[in-house]
């Protein structure tokens, strides 16, 4: 490594022993007489171009000046090598460059990673939400439906109809309501109506109304005979994105806790409502003259279906896995079964169970 001090001293000596002040020197090399002063001093080296000026105007080699000696045979190898220092110090000065212009750039592409992540975060954590739709009126029923809502945009369709009498839909207004004002969604004659909402233009609602939107969703439907019905959707939501990181693989932990649970078949998931206020899920539907109840108690494994008409009502019960009950209430309580065990042996009624097997159990699909 060259000594800035030592070549600052050696030019001073050249000047010196030509008589040349440092103003004389600095007008030679056409610099400032500061400079020559901070060379002198060892602040720093002059550059190449002035180094090479320097040895003509004191007749000396720019090895020596490099070296801050001149050469005589004591020091001759060293000064000889003073070209290869100047190489070495240069490469480690670039190396040193090379490595701090790394750790700049990996800083900051760091910084902008984890920027990207935190603005991405910002803006898709909880950003998509998944409701399911279901409604009970009077002459119709909705299930199945779906609203899926993004910070851009929105989609709803109804799902599936089932209507209860022999009414027939003309059209129908699907609607929400803010406080008392009443703004349209959809209105039309397509009772599978599918509806999108882009966020970015003049729409019907934005993302900011969307919980007022779930929480008072009506539909108003105008039969063919002009009668008209409204129901107020039930919006549950499903599924949110709240997660960072997804993956199939669960822990063993997780495995364990999940052998405990009881299963929930997915025709109760897709058809059923959630009550979360009583934990349980709940499902209503008229059948011709009978009004069927349907609720099943998940963390027991328990369903219960209640067919009601006008002059008694049928209950049946199922325990999961095998025990099956029923009741009609009605004048005579004597057909009371106790257990599915009994049917087959004789003591009951099979034609009922097997009724309730077949129309119920099968349909949700029950592990038998």
């Amino acid at each position: 490594m060259m000594d800035q001090k030592k070549i600052g001293n050696f030019i001073a000596t050249l000047r010196k022993e030509k008589n040349m002040t440092q103003e004389d020197l600095a007008g030679r090399l056409f610099v400032d007489r500061s400079i020559v002063s901070k060379w002198e001093r060892g602040l720093y080296i002059p550059k190449h171009d002035m180094i090479l000026k320097i040895s003509n105007i004191f007749d000396v080699s720019v090895n020596e000046i490099y070296y801050g000696e001149r050469q005589n045979d004591e020091n001759k190898e060293k000064v000889n090598e003073v070209p290869i220092n100047i190489m070495e110090n240069a490469d480690r000065k670039l190396r040193n460059m090379k490595i701090k212009s790394i750790g700049m750039i990996t800083i900051i592409v760091t910084l902008f990673l984890f920027g990207f992540f935190v603005y991405y975060f910002i803006n898709t954590y909880r950003s998509i939400s998944v409701y399911r739709i279901s409604g009970l009126g009077e002459h119709v029923q909705f299930y199945n439906g779906l609203m899926i809502v993004s910070r851009e945009s929105s989609y709803i369709q109804l799902g599936e109809i089932e209507y209860l009498h022999d009414k027939k839909m003309k059209n129908i207004k699907l609607y929400y309501k803010n406080g008392e004002i009443e703004k349209l969604i959809f209105e039309g004659d397509n009772g599978q109506t599918l509806f999108i909402n882009h966020f970015d233009s003049y729409t019907s609602f934005d993302y900011q109304e969307v919980k007022t939107v779930i929480n008072n969703m009506y539909i108003e439907i105008t039969y063919q005979d002009d009668e008209k019905e409204t129901i107020k959707l039930d919006v549950k939501r499903d599924f949110v994105n709240k997660k960072v990181f997804y993956s199939s693989d669960n822990s063993q932990g997780e495995e364990q806790s999940n052998e405990t649970e009881l299963p929930i078949p997915q025709y109760i998931l897709d058809n059923f409502i959630y009550k979360d206020d009583e934990d349980l899920y709940y499902f209503e539907t008229q059948k011709g003259d009978k009004l069927v109840k349907q609720t099943y108690y998940y963390q027991i494994g328990f369903y219960v279906v209640e067919e009601i008409m006008s002059d008694h009502t049928f209950r049946f019960e199922y325990l999961y896995p095998t025990d099956i009950h029923y009741d009609l209430d009605s004048n005579d309580t004597s057909n009371y079964i106790p257990s599915l065990e009994e049917c087959i042996s004789g003591e009951c009624n099979p034609s009922i169970i097997n009724y309730f097997i077949d129309e119920y159990i099968n349909q949700i699909g029950f592990e038998k």
